[in-house]
């Protein structure tokens, strides 16, 4: 007969186990506690409580586009919530998720250099659509004042996100389009 252990002798146990022989227990027992919650929570607290969340959490991303909407009763969907947290929700300790996060990283900033190399010619275009006279090395200007409000925009959502401040980092690298028009501007000025 199978005897329950009580969470101090669970305790006592997993310290003795090696770090694999752990991290097999907690996954198991992470699926098992997967398949005992509720499909259903009746409100936005209790969805939070399920997941180990918080309310603030849930409330922020109920917000956005692409969440996971209430039942026509007015209930969460534990599963679906679970599953948009793993892909939209704040960044995890585990080791997997630490490797998507970092590629998530890659993959926005590698899109923010693409809008930022493109970010020149798009100026020059409006501004002669709009047919506005100004001086090339304002246009610079514009474009480089431009880009540092959307670079300032970019890294708050990162850090709003959970991803690392990519401003702070160092030694880092900027768009090649951006470098020219700095250059640029840096020349007029001598």
């Amino acid at each position: 007969m199978s005897k329950r252990l009580t969470e101090p002798e669970s305790r006592k146990l997993l310290a003795r186990l090696k770090r694999q022989q752990r991290q097999l227990v907690e996954a198991v027992a992470s699926t098992e506690a997967a398949r005992k919650s509720p499909a259903f929570a009746l409100n936005q607290s209790e969805l939070a409580t399920v997941l180990g969340v918080s309310r603030q959490l849930i409330s922020h991303h109920a917000k956005r586009p692409g969440s996971p909407q209430r039942a026509l009763d007015g209930r969460c969907n534990v599963q679906a919530w679970r599953e948009y947290l793993a892909a939209f929700g704040r960044k995890q300790i585990s080791a997997d998720a630490g490797e998507r996060v970092e590629k998530d990283d890659t993959k926005q900033l590698a899109v923010f250099f693409t809008v930022s190399d493109a970010l020149p010619r798009a100026v020059r275009r409006a501004v002669a659509i709009s047919e506005i006279d100004i001086a090339p090395e304002k246009i610079d200007r514009l474009v480089f004042c431009t880009w540092l409000e959307l670079a300032g925009e970019f890294d708050s959502y990162q850090t709003l996100t959970g991803h690392d401040s990519w401003l702070e980092e160092e030694g880092i690298e900027y768009p090649r389009e951006i470098v020219a028009v700095a250059g640029r501007i840096t020349e007029s000025e001598q």
